[in-house]
């Protein structure tokens, strides 16, 4: 079906490769995953209604349109996670990192008090310097893109994370959240994803990417 991995590349690949989980090479804390159901009171547009009529998961016709729904689901998703993070804030010390696919997702944290961004703007010095203050405890919060902020840096004084929406390619989102689980961290983390209750894109979307999880977890991906 669409979307789905190659298993015959994988067992291909088991004969000829030595290949070790992080779990079996690393003692990390534990990771748990939170679904924050919300309501985004957008009027579906025609994308919608076609997810829900396509015959399983045959829409690569419509990916086009999924593109730009997508996109306004993330904008109303923003709105919901800001008011979700101002909760956190008062319940919780602790600082939070922020994970979302779209810049106006991510943007929507640039003038909070306290926060910084790192998204496809942000240039490798500013991004290290940002990193350093977060992880000195200088931040309190780090809206990051998934796909500018997924590798190469450390986040582990943070253990909670937020996904406003996720990737497609689940590998990358599994590499943003290991930004905080990692090694240095001593704490439980915790990653929250919003899920659009009132969308069915966004629900789709979540359930291609939990089928895409365990089909690569099934091929030992």
């Amino acid at each position: 079906k669409w979307g789905r991995p190659n298993t015959s590349v994988a067992e291909q690949l088991r004969r000829i490769m030595l290949r070790r989980l992080k779990s079996e090479c690393l003692d990390l804390p534990v990771k748990r995953r939170v679904t924050v159901p919300v309501e985004i009171g957008i009027i579906p547009s025609d994308a919608d209604a076609e997810v829900a009529e396509a015959a399983g998961d045959n829409i690569a016709p419509l990916v086009s349109k999924l593109a730009k729904e997508r996109a306004k689901v993330a904008e109303a998703k923003a709105k919901q996670a800001v008011d979700w993070v101002d909760a956190y804030e008062e319940s919780s010390e602790g600082p939070l990192v922020v994970f979302a696919h779209h810049r106006k997702a991510v943007r929507a944290f640039e003038k909070r008090e306290g926060w910084a961004v790192i998204d496809g703007d942000t240039s490798p010095e500013e991004r290290r310097r940002l990193v350093d203050l977060f992880q000195a405890g200088a931040l309190r919060g780090l809206a990051c893109s998934i796909l500018a902020a997924g590798v190469g840096i450390t986040l582990t004084a943070a253990s909670s994370c937020l996904f406003i929406e996720q990737d497609w390619t689940p590998g990358l989102n599994l590499q943003a959240e290991d930004r905080l689980h990692r090694i240095g961290q001593s704490e439980h983390v915790t990653i929250y994803v919003l899920q659009a209750t009132d969308h069915r894109v966004d629900s789709h979307v979540t359930r291609v990417i939990q089928r895409k999880l365990q089909d690569m977890e099934g091929a030992g991906l």
